[in-house]
């Protein structure tokens, strides 16, 4: 009997893994909390899984933390101005539109870096080819 294949998971490859959770999920607003923030989002940078990271939490509805360079706060005001568009597109009934547009979005989004933007563009050709096929 042939052993089952393992998983692939993108957080195997991500930066923060051997990374002291705490950093990534701050627990208040003071001078040492938005330090922790920036020093997040600086391995987040240098992180080859940005793209699925963001995207992950984005998809998830995520509240907490830092994912994917971004901070809780800021994947809010993604979803609400996603929502915004959904909804002045005529589509407010279907929540399916949110998770493309929410990609649409983050990456118009200044705190995304440009290497998230390159990869969530390769993200979203790649998914469109696959389901134009």
């Amino acid at each position: 009997m042939a052993a089952p294949k393992a998983r692939a998971d993108w957080r195997d490859n991500a930066a923060c893994r051997d990374i002291d959770p705490d950093l990534f999920f701050p627990i208040g607003t003071g001078e040492g909390d938005l330090i922790r923030v920036a020093e997040a989002k600086r391995v987040c940078r240098a992180c080859p899984v940005q793209a699925q990271c963001l995207s992950w939490a984005l998809d998830h509805y995520v509240t907490d933390g830092v994912w994917g360079g971004i901070a809780a706060d800021e994947r809010r005001a993604i979803r609400e101005i996603v929502m915004k568009k959904v909804i002045a597109q005529g589509n407010a009934g279907d929540i399916s539109q949110l998770d493309g547009a929410a990609g649409q979005v983050a990456d118009q989004t200044a705190a995304a870096s440009p290497s998230y933007r390159i990869s969530w563009r390769r993200k979203r050709e790649s998914t469109r080819r696959n389901t134009d096929a």
